[in-house]
């Protein structure tokens, strides 16, 4: 087996060896998922527009909580 450290490289061997029609066979399901749940994410973008400053501040805060230590420790 040979180990290949690009991933990108990987991806093309995956397509090149089972061909183009099984590899988007692969992606049905999620194709599927999105279009049944077309309604739900719209209704999530939605309110969470309508919401508005209400889900500002508890957004800003987890984002600084998590991103001041990267930036202090530079992790």
């Amino acid at each position: 087996m040979i180990l290949l450290k690009e991933p990108y490289l990987l991806i093309l061997a995956v397509l090149l060896y089972v061909g183009m029609d099984d590899f988007k066979a692969l992606f049905k399901g999620i194709t599927k998922d999105v279009n049944g749940r077309k309604t739900c994410y719209k209704q999530d973008w939605t309110t969470g527009i309508y919401l508005g400053f209400r889900i500002l501040a508890p957004t800003t805060y987890i984002f600084f909580a998590s991103a001041l230590p990267d930036i202090a420790f530079g992790e």
